[in-house]
């Protein structure tokens, strides 16, 4: 479970809010550990949440298997046509025995009705099995159920398919777990290098309250989800109506403002009331916007 209090969206918003404070008040920070605190420090930290942002979510990972499950259920309804093709060569050289039950049984019948549930674990074994029982009995097969090589041929080409499916699918859903594993780490890396910093914070500017709690998580919290503090923000989309995620967003009144968009699109700017360019990604620019006291304005932009 993530370590940062507040959900990731917020995150993406709160700590460019943060590390813009810190570009404001660097020469402090500076002056008290030159070494730690950089006048790159600010850049470089965005560009490890912008790195962090960039990791698949946990949604379009989730997409990627989904679309494999979906093929995957197409090439086991092909195979369980086969298998069903397969039950009738096996009781037409077995009804006369009387083996016909035991028989299908050890052609996979317990499997078939797991894989048609949906049990993918359960679909590669009964292409092992199935494939394993025509090797066994094909004598018995050919000669007394009337099977063909061309069957065989086609019942191996589609379980060859379903193993392959299957495959791919198991390594996609373990990606996606190792992957969102990968994502929380990043943004826990992300709020931990802001905490060490917001702690010197306020220590620093202990006897200045109205700068240290420009550090304050809580403080930076209410800004980007509360409505006291007037700003501007809104979702950069583009031409397809798509989210941008990890656009930056300025404004040209205030260029040492600086604001990224979240995995949803979204960013904030916290502003005094006045009139202000918006900017994107250095080329798109939104003229004339309004912030008045206590409002944040949302401006939406296509790039």
């Amino acid at each position: 479970m993530a370590t940062y209090p507040m959900a990731q969206g917020d995150l993406y918003l709160l700590l460019p809010q943060a590390w813009g404070a810190y570009t404001e008040h660097q020469a402090v920070f500076g002056k008290y550990k030159k070494t730690k605190y950089s006048l790159t420090l600010a850049t470089e930290a965005l560009e490890r949440l912008d790195a962090a942002m960039k990791l698949p979510s946990q949604q379009a990972r989730g997409a990627m298997p989904e679309s494999t499950r979906v093929e995957l259920v197409q090439q086991r309804d092909e195979f369980l046509d086969q298998w069903n093709l397969l039950d009738g060569y096996v009781e037409d050289a077995y009804r006369a025995t009387g083996n016909y039950k035991a028989m299908r049984e050890a052609a996979g019948l317990k499997l078939y009705a797991a894989a048609a549930n949906g049990d993918w674990g359960a679909a590669a074994e009964l292409v092992n099995q199935a494939l394993a029982f025509v090797t066994t009995n094909l004598d018995a097969l050919k000669t007394k159920g009337g099977m063909d090589d061309a069957f065989v041929a086609t019942l191996t080409a589609e379980g060859d398919d379903v193993r392959r499916v299957v495959r791919r699918y198991l390594k996609q859903q373990e990606d996606a777990e190792s992957g969102t594993d990968a994502k929380t780490k990043a943004n826990e890396a992300c709020f931990a290098e802001f905490q060490q910093m917001s702690a010197d914070a306020q220590r620093l500017f202990r006897r200045q309250p109205e700068i240290a709690v420009r550090f304050q998580a809580q403080a930076l919290l209410e800004r980007v989800r509360g409505t006291r503090q007037a700003g501007i923000r809104g979702v950069v989309t583009d031409a397809n109506g798509q989210d941008v995620i990890g656009a930056t967003v300025t404004v040209k009144e205030k260029p040492d403002v600086l604001a990224v968009t979240d995995e949803d699109g979204r960013y904030f700017i916290a502003l005094a009331s006045g009139t202000y360019t918006v900017v994107v990604n250095g080329k798109k620019e939104v003229p004339g916007v309004v912030v008045e006291v206590g409002v944040k304005k949302r401006v939406d932009v296509e790039v």
